[in-house]
C-alpha cells in the first residue's frame, strides 16, 4: 500500500485528486471489511460465496473477449500480411476487448453464476403449478444475491479491467519499441543470408522472391522482417504464420519471380548454370538424360537430388531408358534441387541445366539468350557425323549406320561461331577480349566406330577430323576449355564433363561430385 501511495505523490498535478480517490476507496472497503466480520458466520459464507460468483464472472468477462478476438488481427494497409502483435494487432484487440468486457460486466446469464442460475431460474416454465411455486420460493433470495453480485462484479470488475488494460497498454508500449530495436537487426542478418537469384524464363534477378501462403496462395512480395512481424508474419487469410526470415524457414514457401510470375524451382537457393550448346541430333538432350539418371539416383545417404519441373525429368527418364528422341520447345531448363540431411529441407543448391534446340543454335532464337550473361559454364557438343570425312569412314562398317542416318545438319564450325557472337553480345565483349567462363567439349556419340578410335585424347581427335578452326576459336575467346568423349546411351564419360565444369565453378556442390564420383 505504502509503495501504491508513494507513486501517486509523485505523479505530479493530479496527485492530489488520486491521492483522495485512493483513500475514499481504501475507506470504502475498510468498512466493507468491518461490516462483514460483525456478520454471523452463515451470512458470512452467502457473502462470500455471492465474491466468488461475482469473480467467476469478472474472470469469465476478461477471458471471453481474448478468446473470441484471438483471430481478430489488424490488417496492413501496404501488404497482404496483418500487424505484429506488439506492432498494432495487440492494441487493437485490447481496445475492442476492454470494451467487450465491460459488456459481459452486466451480463447476468453467465450459467456458472448465482446471477446465471436465478436469470434461469426466473425464466424456467412448467405447466406443472406445484414445480414452479416451489421454484419461485428461492428465487426472491437468490435474487437479492444477484444484485449483490453483479454490484461487486461491476464495482471490482471497473477496477480490476481499468488495471488490466493499462498494464497490457505499458507492456504493448516497452515491446514495441524493443520490436524496433530488433528489426533492423533481424533485416540485416536476412539480407546476408540471401542469395542472387535468376528467373530461368525471364532472366531477371533478384534476392527476394514473392512467397505464397500455403493455405490461401495469397502473394507477398515483402515478407520480411518489419512492422508484420519479426521472425513470423500472419497471412491477410488470418490462417497462417510465415516465417519472415532465411532462418525461420522462409525459403520452404513456394515462390515466383517478382518480374514475370513464373514458379520457381527453389527460393534462396545457390544456383549454378551449365548451357548445353549444339546443333540438332548432336545428343544434348540424351547426354542430359543419361546425366539426370545418374546424378538423382546417387548413393550418398545424406544428399537428395530432386528434378523440376517433375514432367520433363519424367520425359528424360523415358528418353533414357527407351533410347527415344524427346522433343523440344525452344529453350528448355532442367533444376536439379539438392537438399542436404533430410528430404524436406530447403536446397541449398540448385543445378540449372539449359538445353537450347539445336535449329534455334544458328538461327534467330525466340528471345535473346541473355541467361548467357550469368551461365557459370558452357558445353558445347560436336557430332563428329557432321563431317563428311567422318561419315565416308563410318560407310565402311556395314553393320551400323545409325551415325550416318542421324546426323547433326549443323557444322560444328556455324555452332561455334554463331555461339561465340552471341556469347560477345551479351557479355559486351569485343573479338579480341577474352573469358574465364569454363567450356567443356564433348565429342558426342563416342561409342560408335569409328569415333570409338579416338577415345585417348579428345581434342587430337578433333583436330585430326579437320575442326582445326572452331578449335582455334574456342580457345581463343576462352581460356579455360576441356575436352571429353562421351557416349549417352554407351554410359561412356556421363558424369566427368559436369564434374569438371562444377569443379572449375567451385562452390558446396564440388562436394557432391567428389562424394559421388572420388574428385
Amino acid at each position: 500500500m505504502a509503495v501504491i501511495e508513494q507513486l501517486i505523490i509523485n505523479l505530479g498535478p493530479a496527485r492530489e485528486w488520486l491521492h483522495n480517490t485512493w483513500h475514499t476507496v481504501m475507506g470504502f472497503f475498510a468498512v466493507c471489511w468491518g461490516l462483514y466480520t460483525m456478520a454471523p458466520f452463515m451470512l458470512r459464507f452467502i457473502l462470500f460465496l455471492t465474491l466468488l460468483s461475482a469473480c467467476a464472472g469478472i474472470g469469465y468477462s476478461h477471458i471471453k473477449p481474448i478468446l473470441e478476438l484471438r483471430h481478430n488481427w489488424l490488417k496492413h494497409p501496404g501488404h497482404e500480411l496483418m500487424y505484429g502483435f506488439f506492432m498494432g494487432t495487440g492494441k487493437h484487440m485490447a481496445k475492442i476487448g476492454y470494451k467487450r468486457s465491460h459488456k459481459y460486466l452486466r451480463d447476468n446469464t453467465f450459467k456458472f453464476t448465482i446471477s446465471g442460475i436465478t436469470y434461469n431460474l426466473g425464466n424456467y416454465k412448467n405447466e406443472s403449478l406445484i414445480i414452479t411455486f416451489l421454484l419461485s420460493i428461492p428465487y426472491l433470495p437468490m435474487l437479492l444475491l444477484t444484485i449483490i453480485e453483479m454490484t461487486l462484479r461491476f464495482a471490482i470488475g471497473t477496477v480490476y479491467l481499468a488495471a488490466v488494460n493499462m498494464l497490457h497498454n505499458i507492456l504493448l508500449f516497452i515491446t514495441k519499441y524493443i520490436m524496433y530495436l530488433g528489426i533492423p537487426i533481424a533485416s540485416l542478418v536476412d539480407r546476408y543470408l540471401r542469395k542472387k537469384q535468376y528467373c530461368t524464363k525471364c532472366y531477371n534477378e533478384f534476392n527476394l522472391p514473392v512467397f505464397l501462403c500455403p493455405i490461401c496462395d495469397k502473394a507477398h512480395t515483402q515478407l520480411t522482417p518489419g512492422t508484420c512481424g519479426i521472425l513470423y508474419a500472419k497471412c491477410a487469410c488470418n490462417k497462417k504464420f510465415l516465417p519472415a526470415t532465411v532462418f525461420t524457414g522462409r525459403s520452404r514457401l513456394k515462390s515466383r519471380c517478382p518480374s514475370c510470375g513464373e514458379r520457381l524451382m527453389a527460393a534462396n537457393s545457390k544456383q549454378v548454370f551449365v548451357q548445353l550448346i549444339g546443333g540438332n541430333n548432336t545428343g544434348k538432350t540424351a547426354y542430359i538424360a543419361a546425366f539426370s539418371y545418374y546424378y538423382i539416383h546417387n548413393p550418398l545417404p545424406d544428399l537428395f537430388i530432386y528434378g523440376k519441373p517433375s514432367s520433363s525429368f519424367k520425359q528424360l527418364a523415358k528418353t533414357y531408358q527407351s533410347n527415344e528422341a524427346m522433343a523440344q520447345s525452344g529453350l528448355d531448363d532442367y533444376n536439379f534441387l539438392h537438399c542436404h540431411k533430410k528430404p524436406k529441407n530447403p536446397p541449398k543448391e540448385t543445378l540449372v541445366v539449359y538445353d537450347i534446340d539445336g535449329g534455334q543454335v544458328i538461327t534467330a532464337y525466340d528471345k535473346s539468350p541473355r541467361h548467357f550473361s550469368f551461365c557459370h559454364g558452357f558445353m558445347l557438343f560436336v557430332d563428329p557425323f557432321s563431317v563428311e570425312s567422318v561419315r565416308l569412314e563410318a560407310s565402311k562398317n556395314e553393320a551400323d549406320n545409325t551415325g550416318i542416318i542421324n546426323y547433326s545438319p549443323q557444322t560444328f564450325d556455324d555452332v561455334v561461331n554463331q555461339f561465340i557472337l552471341d556469347f560477345n553480345s551479351i557479355k559486351g565483349l569485343s573479338a579480341g577480349d577474352q573469358s574465364n567462363i569454363p567450356v567443356a567439349v564433348i565429342v558426342s556419340k563416342s561409342d560408335i566406330w569409328p569415333i570409338n578410335q579416338g577415345m585417348n585424347d579428345a581434342r587430337a581427335y578433333l583436330y585430326n577430323i579437320g575442326l582445326i578452326n572452331a578449335i582455334r576459336s574456342i580457345e581463343t575467346k576462352f581460356t579455360n576449355v576441356n575436352y571429353f568423349m562421351v557416349s549417352a546411351y554407351g554410359s561412356v564419360n556421363i558424369i566427368s564433363p559436369m564434374a569438371w565444369l562444377i569443379s572449375q565453378v567451385g562452390g558446396g556442390m564440388v562436394k557432391n561430385f567428389d562424394g559421388l564420383w572420388g574428385g
